[in-house]
Order: structure tokens, then sequence, then C-alpha cells
């Protein structure tokens, strides 16, 4: 349970891309508070505001897409611009997978409900 803690407040040291507003909620009501940035609009647009935020520093930028079709497509294109223009050393992609592997998540915005099954799975 420690570990999930401080792997969630590691969080908030990284600008980190969500698909929505629901999945902004989502982590506020967790009391996550990275540097969030929602993928709406165009995706070049998006990224060029990533990177001001993250000042293009290596692991500093989490792509937290859903993992459902859509998520999925959503992060390899984000992921392929990030590389095709040079910055791929800024995502750091272990983030998303570790929230997987935790939680089980299918989307963001089940983050809490997630949680709370974790901790009484931990407890219990």
């Amino acid at each position: 349970m420690q570990d999930l803690d401080a792997f969630l407040r590691s969080l908030e040291e990284k600008v980190v891309v969500v698909e929505g507003k629901h999945d902004v909620d989502a982590l506020h009501a967790l009391g996550v508070r990275p540097r969030l940035v929602e993928a709406v609009g165009k995706t070049e647009q998006v990224v060029r505001r990533v990177l001001e935020l993250s000042r293009g520093e290596p692991k500093s930028v989490v792509l937290l897409f859903d993992y459902d079709g859509e998520g999925e497509r959503k992060n390899e294109e984000f992921e392929c611009l990030f590389n095709c223009e040079g910055f791929g050393s800024v995502l750091d992609r272990l983030p998303r997978k570790r929230l997987k592997a935790f939680l089980g998540l299918r989307t963001i915005e089940e983050i809490v409900a997630k949680y709370d099954e974790y901790k009484v799975k931990q407890n219990g």
C-alpha cells in the first residue's frame, strides 16, 4: 500500500496527459495533483503545451489514457509524435503500466473506486 501511495505521489512531479475533464476530476478526487493537460484539440498543440510545461526534461511526461481501444490509439499517437519530434526521452512509460498492474484499471475515471478496492484487499 505504501508503494502505491508513494507511486501516486510521484506523479505530482510529472506532467500528466489525460483524455479529459473526468480524468482530471478522478485524479484530484484521489488527492493526486500533478501538472495536468487534457488531450483535447490538435495533438500537435497538446504536445507543444506539454513540452513547455515539462521543459523537455527526461521522464517528465506521463501519458495516462484509458486502457480501451481509443485510449490505446491515443497513447500510440502521442508517443509517435513525441518520438518523431525528437522528444521521446521526456516520456515516462512506467506509470501507465504500473497503474494497470496495481489497480487493474480500464479507465482513469475509475481510479478512486479501484484504489479503494486495493486498500480493502491490502488491509483485509
